[in-house]
């Protein structure tokens, strides 16, 4: 959730999915499950015990879409926080990403509410103790009340990259290297999407 505006998503859903791991896509197939209301699930048809095997890899974030836009999250599964290093329940999922990339992710999260997709992106996560890795993130909309929510898993790759200072955040995410909306029903969205429509 962090592409630059200018970024373009990958069309051939094709392409992707080859790309994708297991965990992501049994994570989509999880969500797919879930009763939905015009495409999406609500927040309290989420059963964690039907999600076990990747509730250490799962993120929750609220979307405060409104004029005080904020991202909260709430709820972070044990595998992401051990290899971070810090809890980041409760932070605003913005402060970890840079200035330029926060109206990109706010779009982006906008997008996957209004026009009803999922999304999958590869993007650098860079930790206070200098080292950085690719991880894989998958991530669909749920409804809730009072706000609506992110829910999606975040995989390590494995892959280190070249670390950049995280300043005085707990981690900092960069742009994303790849990046695909995933169709749920209502075809995949145009990026950057029409400002006008969001």
């Amino acid at each position: 959730m962090n592409a630059d505006r200018t970024h373009t998503s990958i069309q051939d859903s094709q392409s992707a999915g080859a790309r994708r791991s297991r965990q992501s896509l049994e994570f989509e197939e999880f969500w797919r499950s879930l009763p939905k209301q015009a495409l999406l699930p609500h927040r309290r048809d989420f059963n964690p015990a039907r999600a076990a095997s990747l509730l250490r890899s799962v993120m929750l974030i609220e979307l405060r879409l409104g004029g005080n836009t904020s991202l909260p999250v709430r709820l972070v599964g044990s595998a992401i926080s051990e290899r971070i290093q810090r809890d980041i329940t409760a932070h605003d999922y913005l402060e970890f990403l840079p200035p330029e990339l926060r109206p990109g992710a706010i779009e982006t999260a906008r997008l996957m509410l209004n026009h009803p997709c999922g999304l999958w992106q590869v993007t650098p996560l860079h930790y206070e103790r200098g080292l950085a890795e690719n991880y894989e993130m998958t991530a669909f909309p749920l409804l809730g009340e009072p706000v609506p929510f992110l829910i999606g898993v975040v995989i390590p790759r494995s892959e280190l990259v070249r670390p950049v200072s995280p300043g005085n955040r707990a981690v900092l995410a960069g742009t994303a290297t790849e990046f695909e909306f995933l169709d749920v029903g209502a075809g995949i969205p145009a990026w950057p999407p029409d400002a006008t429509a969001l």
